[in-house]
């Protein structure tokens, strides 16, 4: 059970990744620079701070399937 939960959040975590990969770029275009010094930076720090927070939970699916490797040898 627990590899399916790990493998269905680690798929979480990459919908996040590619989210924040579209907020980045969206904020650092021209379109949205001409909107104000706000807007940019709202996009920008949204999208850092669901990358950081995927990158957290990539990193704890990555430790629950090693303990499960490690518990099943």
């Amino acid at each position: 059970m627990k590899l399916v939960v790990a493998l269905l959040a680690l798929l979480w975590a990459a919908g996040n990744l590619f989210a924040a990969g579209l907020m980045l770029t969206n904020g650092i275009a021209a379109k949205t620079a001409a909107k104000g010094l706000t807007e940019q930076g709202l996009l920008v720090l949204g999208a850092l701070l669901l990358a950081a927070l995927a990158l957290s939970l990539i990193w704890q699916c990555v430790d629950l399937l090693r303990s499960e490797t490690n518990e099943s040898a």
